[in-house]
């Protein structure tokens, strides 16, 4: 038996026009994907650049604010 088919060279384009469809549409939907994942990327390092400020005010308020305000504490209670 043979398996070979003889396509006409009609059926081979509306078999590539086809495919060209299908691939047009992958990419489009592929490129609206990859502009949505760079929005989040963007929105994501935004978010961290604020969490470092914020960690580095923390940092600031531990090493210099706290200890001043615990001195003060500590002499209000020596002179009480």
């Amino acid at each position: 038996m043979n398996r070979e088919q003889d396509y006409t060279k009609r059926e081979v384009d509306l078999f590539f026009k086809q495919i060209d469809g299908k691939l047009d549409a992958i990419h489009d939907q592929t490129s609206k994907t990859n502009g949505r994942v760079t929005g989040l990327e963007k929105e994501l390092e935004k978010q961290k650049e604020q969490y470092s400020f914020i960690r580095g005010g923390l940092a600031v308020i531990t090493v210099l604010i706290v200890p001043v305000l615990l001195f003060i504490v500590y002499q209000y209670i020596l002179h009480k």
